[in-house]
C-alpha cells in the first residue's frame, strides 16, 4: 500500500512540499487516438502552377498515436507535519497543495519506489474534515476530537508521445 505521496513545485522563488497520507492510488496508462482537423490554407491561392502562390501551403504531419498515463490519488492531510513539507499547519499546506494546481499544475511527485515523477494535476477535490475521535470509515484513520483534516482526490496526467 502507497504510504505518502510528496508533491513538490516551484512557487515564486521556493520549492513548495506538500505529503499526502495516501489510502488508495492508481496507475492508468491509456493509448488514445485523436481526431484533428485537417489544416486550411488562409494564404490566397492561384490556379497558375507557375505562380510563386500555387498549391496548398506547407503542414505538419502529427503523430496520432499517443499514450497518456494518468494517476489517481486518494489520501489526507492531517495536522502533523510531514518531514520535508514546507509548512506545518494542516490549512497552509492544504494552500500549497491548491497554489500548485493553480499555478499551472505540473508538479513533481514521489511514491513507492518512484522518485522525480512529473504530471500535471487535471483535477484536485479537497474535502474539510472534522472528526469526532471516531476511526473515520473512509481513511480508515483516527482523530482527535475536533481535529481538522483533508480528504483529498488528486488526478494527474503524465503524457508520453510515441513517435
Amino acid at each position: 500500500m502507497v504510504k505518502n505521496i510528496q508533491f513538490a513545485k516551484l512557487l515564486g522563488s521556493s520549492i513548495i512540499k506538500v505529503t499526502l497520507d495516501a489510502t488508495n492510488m492508481s496507475k492508468n496508462i491509456v493509448k488514445s487516438l485523436q481526431n484533428n482537423t485537417i489544416p486550411k490554407s488562409t494564404k490566397k491561392q492561384d490556379t497558375d502552377p507557375t505562380s510563386s502562390n500555387f498549391g496548398p501551403s506547407d503542414t505538419m504531419i502529427v503523430d496520432l498515436l499517443r499514450t497518456e498515463i494518468r494517476y489517481t490519488m486518494d489520501g489526507v492531510i492531517s495536522q502533523g507535519k510531514s518531514t520535508n513539507d514546507t509548512h506545518a499547519d494542516v490549512e497552509d499546506r492544504k494552500d500549497d497543495l491548491e497554489n500548485m494546481s493553480l499555478a499551472g499544475g505540473i508538479v513533481t511527485f514521489n511514491y513507492d519506489n518512484e522518485t522525480g515523477v512529473t504530471g500535471n494535476i487535471e483535477k484536485i477535490t479537497i474535502r474539510k474534515i472534522i472528526n469526532d475521535g471516531q476511526d473515520n470509515d473512509e481513511t480508515g484513520l483516527t482523530y482527535l476530537d475536533g481535529e481538522a483534516g483533508y480528504t483529498v482526490k488528486i488526478t494527474l496526467i503524465k503524457g508520453v508521445t510515441y513517435g
